[in-house]
């Protein structure tokens, strides 16, 4: 059963033009990796803003990235529901969004047997719209054997641990 559903996942990723990262929990993950990963996360998140689509259909698309609680959690806070179905709406409030890392030097990745703590500094912002302090954003990924699945969205003051 459990080969049936990973060669179900490898088709659907082949087909979708999206790849699948798999690794045993205790392998590290290389940068490169773990950033194409996280662009394809965040391609699936902004791909909500295109069309309706049923809660399935939304939470099939985040199923090979996010956790089901991360993605019931997403969904409570960025999905609406209208006549013609489910959509994200545009929002300057990312939390839960996969954050934009650059992978430079302010770009950290700290790793254990079974998580990856990805996470940058953003300095305070006083103009504009939107404003906030200094403070640390990232995101905790598990390392599951199917596959990576964000599981957390860390926001703190203080540089976040693993």
């Amino acid at each position: 059963m459990r080969q049936l559903f990973l060669g179900f996942l490898c088709i659907v990723a082949i087909l979708s033009g999206q790849s699948v990262i798999h690794a045993l929990p205790s392998e590290q993950i290389n940068s490169d990796d773990i950033q194409t990963f996280l662009q394809q996360a965040n391609e699936s998140q902004i791909r909500l803003h295109d069309e309706y689509r049923s809660k399935k259909e939304i939470e099939s698309l985040l199923a090979p990235y996010f956790t089901n609680d991360y993605t019931k959690q997403f969904m409570e806070y960025h999905t609406f529901e209208f006549e013609e179905g489910w959509i994200a709406l545009g929002t300057d409030m990312m939390a839960l969004y996969v954050p934009n890392f650059n992978f430079e030097e302010n770009t950290m990745v700290k790793q254990t047997e079974d998580q990856i703590l990805i996470y940058h500094f953003v300095p305070a912002r006083s103009d504009g719209p939107t404003t906030w302090l200094d403070h640390y954003e990232g995101l905790i990924i598990k390392k599951l054997e199917d596959g990576l699945r964000i599981a957390e969205y860390v926001i703190s003051e203080d540089e976040p641990q693993i």
